[in-house]
C-alpha cells in the first residue's frame, strides 16, 4: 500500500521544453501491513526535482507519542478497609462550575486518588505476598519454642490474616487480567462463532431424498 504523501504531486518529468514536456507520478513509496503495525506514522514527502528528473522521496518516521497509561479498575480495592474512605475524601473535594464539569471534575480527583491507593496497597503485589508469606512461618518457628505465648498467637493470626488477604487480592487481579485479555482477543466470541457455523452446516446437510415414487434414497 502507498504512504501518506505530501509535496510534489508529479514525480517525474522528461525535462522538455513546451508541449513536448511530460508529467507523470512515477515513485511511490509503498509498504506492508507490518511496516505500518511497527512504525504507523510513517508518511514520505516528494521533494522538487533539481537536476534531476525524479523527485526525491523523503520518508519520515515519526515516534509515536506516548500516551498516559489508562487506568484500570481493580474489583479487589473494594474489600480493602480504606477504599471506601479513600473515595468519600476524593468525591468531597470542592469543585465550582457547571453541573457536567463537576461531575467530571470529580471523577477526576476519585481517579487520581485511586491512582495513589494502587501503589499504597496493590502495587508490586506479588512481591508484598512474598514477604507476607514469610511472616506467619517465622511466627510458626517461635510458636514451636513458645506455645502458650499470647503475643505470639495474636502476630501469627495477624500475619495470616495479611497473607490471605493479598493472596486474596492477587488471585481476584489475575482472575480479572485473565477475562479482560480474553475478550480482547475474542477467544469466546471465536469459539462461539465456529460453533455457530458447524451447526448452520449440518442444518444444512441433506442426507437422504424422497424421490416421485415415494421411495426414499441417501
Amino acid at each position: 500500500m502507498d504512504l501518506k504523501s505530501s509535496g510534489c504531486e508529479y514525480t517525474w518529468t522528461n525535462k522538455q521544453d513546451g508541449a513536448y514536456r511530460i508529467w507523470s507520478k512515477l515513485d511511490r513509496a509503498m509498504v506492508n501491513d507490518h511496516w505500518l503495525a511497527t512504525f504507523p506514522s510513517t508518511s514520505v514527502h516528494f521533494l522538487p526535482a533539481g537536476v534531476s528528473d525524479h523527485s526525491p522521496a523523503l520518508v519520515t518516521v515519526l515516534a509515536e507519542a506516548r500516551r498516559p497509561r489508562r487506568f484500570s479498575f481493580l474489583n479487589c480495592w473494594i474489600s480493602m478497609p480504606s477504599y471506601h474512605a479513600t473515595i468519600r475524601d476524593c468525591w468531597s473535594i470542592p469543585v465550582t462550575g457547571s453541573a457536567i464539569y463537576k461531575l467530571l471534575a470529580h471523577l477526576r480527583n476519585v481517579m487520581t486518588g485511586l491512582c495513589t491507593f494502587h501503589k499504597s496497597h496493590t502495587l508490586g503485589l506479588s512481591r508484598r505476598l512474598t514477604l507476607a508469606k514469610d511472616a506467619p512461618d517465622s511466627c510458626s518457628i517461635l510458636l514451636q519454642e513458645h506455645i502458650t505465648c499470647p503475643m505470639l498467637l495474636q502476630n501469627h493470626k495477624t500475619a495470616l490474616h495479611s497473607y490471605l488477604k493479598l493472596k486474596q487480592a492477587e488471585i481476584s487481579m489475575l482472575t480479572q487480567r485473565a477475562k479482560a485479555e480474553k475478550i480482547i482477543s475474542n477467544d469466546s466470541n471465536t469459539h462461539m462463532f465456529h460453533a455457530r457455523i458447524k451447526e448452520r452446516h449440518q442444518s444444512q446437510v441433506i442426507g437422504e431424498i424422497t424421490d416421485h415414487n415415494g421411495l426414499q434414497r441417501a
